[in-house]
């Protein structure tokens, strides 16, 4: 297992990963679930953030509505004609984005990240 700064990069198991566990190694066995088997419990530990916590919805619609505008800006001026030019765009706003749904202070927070990378 993985460590990061002293601790476990992988949650301890609940019982709802415990019982789908368990759901899926007994249908892992049959070659036409074997696909589905692996696509569920390769992200296990992510299937079920929106029943752990309630602030998070079940849909990734939000997700999506909040890249919508930036996605547009991009298709529609056309700026960015290699693949790290879109990667690094896209990185960059959902940055921006997340601290903006966060209420922080973007020209700080971009201060602060600018000054640990560089410095």
């Amino acid at each position: 297992m993985m460590r990061f700064q002293g601790r476990s990069r992988v949650p301890p198991p609940t019982p709802l990963g415990t019982t789908t566990r368990k759901v899926i190694g007994y249908y892992a066995h049959y070659p036409e679930c074997e696909g589905v088997c692996n696509y569920v419990g390769f992200r296990l530990t992510e299937w079920f953030t929106c029943v752990r916590l309630e602030r998070v919805a079940p849909t990734n619609n939000f997700v999506k509505q909040t890249i919508r505008e930036t996605v547009l800006v991009r298709k529609i001026i056309g700026a960015f004609r290699s693949e790290n030019g879109v990667k690094a765009h896209e990185a960059l706003a959902s940055v921006l984005a997340t601290w903006q749904l966060q209420k922080k202070n973007v020209n700080k927070e971009l201060y602060r990240m600018l000054s640990i990378q560089l410095c």
